[in-house]
């Protein structure tokens, strides 16, 4: 197995404040991206949206009340579950989860400036492996937003 090296866990974090940086010029949190991102794959519940983002129930809501009265989404009666609460997606949502995505692109696509071509694609595709392996992680129960000291613990 292979280990996270200090330069690339340090790399992480800077790629991590790359992102927020182009989710700023968006006017988007990145748990609204997230949020956003998630819902554009169809609706949802917040114990849903709880479990696949990785986050508790309280900041789905919080994060609701954030983007909902920016038109961003919207929440309405589940049509088989008087109980339950849907949450969808705008038009306005998704031009703004576009948006971000764009800004979130060239903000990479300038830093990949640096190296060449085979590099580039070699970090993206690392990228997207990345990416993978979280929603492998977060499938298995494990919140990737948990001290690393409470994981040992399950």
């Amino acid at each position: 197995m292979t280990r996270m090296s200090v330069p690339a866990a340090r790399a992480a974090a800077q790629l991590g404040r790359t992102v927020n940086l182009a989710l700023k010029k968006a006017e988007l949190t990145p748990p609204g991206y997230r949020m956003l991102a998630y819902l554009a794959t169809g609706e949802s519940a917040a114990k849903i949206l709880a479990a696949k983002l990785a986050i508790s129930r309280p900041t789905v809501t919080a994060t609701l009340d954030w983007l909902e009265p920016r038109g961003y989404v919207r929440r309405a009666p589940h049509p088989d579950d008087r109980r339950k609460v849907q949450i969808l997606i705008t038009a306005d949502g998704l031009a703004a989860l576009e948006e971000a995505d764009r800004l979130i692109v060239e903000r990479l696509e300038e830093v990949l400036i640096a190296v060449d071509d085979e590099d580039a694609k070699h970090i993206v595709d690392s990228l997207e492996t990345m990416g993978g392996a979280l929603n492998v992680y977060r499938a298995r129960g494990i919140n990737p937003d948990q001290p690393p000291e409470s994981i040992g613990s399950r």
